[in-house]
Order: structure tokens, then sequence, then C-alpha cells
């Protein structure tokens, strides 16, 4: 059960991490979609204001900086400040579940580059894995 907030900025950091190349696949997010519906919407009881799973706000927000070109290094560095200022809000349970979703984006379209392992990396050590 988490934050619409949080949910926000987990769509910052999914997005981050499929737009780190300057080019967001059509896989990566078909991707993030399927571990949307299987794994964090299950997760998740509240709904919003429409009698939606608040999970999904992964998504709109990934949408929403999708078809503005949003810069990938200001989404990773606002999830950065999320995450230092509501370090008790990142369980091992969900540190476990974001690691899976971005390794899960990053491999999903023709392996992993450059940029995408670095961020990875960054993150990896960021959630303490």
């Amino acid at each position: 059960m988490l934050t619409k907030e949080m949910y926000e900025q987990l769509g910052r950091l999914f997005y981050a991490v499929a737009a780190i190349d300057r080019s967001v696949k059509e896989k990566e997010v078909a991707e993030l979609n399927r571990i949307v519906q299987e794994e964090w919407v299950p997760a998740e009881s509240h709904k919003d204001a429409f009698g939606t799973d608040i999970a999904y706000q992964i998504e709109i927000v990934f949408d929403w900086l999708l078809a503005e070109d949003t810069e990938a290094e200001a989404c990773w560095q606002d999830f950065r400040a999320y995450h230092d200022a509501h370090p008790a809000l990142f369980t091992p349970a969900l540190n476990a579940l974001i690691i899976r979703t971005v390794d899960s984006i990053a491999h999903a379209f023709s392996g992993v580059n450059k940029a995408e392992s670095q961020l990875l990396h960054d993150i990896h050590v960021l959630l303490g894995h």
C-alpha cells in the first residue's frame, strides 16, 4: 500500500530507465505495462476518485513524461531526491519489486546498453541491491 505520490515517482524512475538512451521503445512500454498489471496492481488495494487502482499512476506518469519528451536524467534525479527525503518508505520488498521492474524494462529491447547499465547500477546502489 503506497501513496499516489510514490507511484508517480516510480513512474518517473521507470521512464528514466526506458528513456536514458534517448529512445523509448514499444517493447519497453509493453514490458512496463505488463509488470504494472501483473505485479504492482495486485499489490495495491487503494483506488483513486474514479475507482482506478492507484498503482496505474505509474503508467499515467510514464505516458505523460513520454508525451512531453522529458529528460531521463531529470526524472532520475527527482526519484533520488524523493528516495532521500522518504527512506523509510523503501522497504526491502518494495526495493526488490523496483529492481525487478527496472531490470525488466532495461532488458525488454535488445539487451542493456551502456547508459542503461550505468543507470541500473546507480539504482541498485541507491536501493541497496
